[in-house]
């Protein structure tokens, strides 16, 4: 999510209720196949300063009794209800992910690339295998 807001000091945003109508709220879904984007514009004028959150997809509430249609445009506006309570200050509707910063990213990507690789190294084991499997090659 993005929130833009005005350009007013930064300790009269703090001290007082944000704003809603200044602020532009944009939630996404993305799927394989398409992405989604729901956006809440009160205004037309778009002011500088911006946030961005990213939530925890499994912190969103939802009622588990009833059965209930599973759309990604349902789950794109369930989320961008949850990002304008959140930012209203229910801090119980959702969970904030704090993303990783470049130097954890970096750390992560040796283990990602050997995971990488042994998948690639898994299937071509498995083709060598079925094509001497298919001309009557055994062991």
């Amino acid at each position: 999510m993005m929130r833009i807001t005005t350009d007013q000091p930064q300790h009269q945003c703090e001290a007082a209720a944000p704003s809603h109508d200044a602020t532009v709220f944009v939630a996404m879904e993305l799927s394989a196949s398409q992405w989604l984007v729901a956006t809440n514009i009160p205004g037309s004028k778009e002011e500088t300063g911006m946030e961005s959150w990213v939530v925890d997809p499994a912190s969103i509430a939802v009622d588990r009794r009833k059965r209930r249609a599973k759309t990604d445009r349902i789950d794109v506006e369930k989320l961008l209800q949850t990002l304008m309570a959140w930012a209203r200050g229910e801090r119980l509707v959702c969970s904030m992910v704090r993303p990783p910063t470049v130097a954890q990213e970096d750390a992560r990507r040796l283990s990602r690339e050997r995971e990488r690789l042994r998948k690639e190294r898994d299937q071509h084991v498995v083709r060598v295998k079925s094509l001497l499997a298919l001309h009557g090659v055994a062991g």
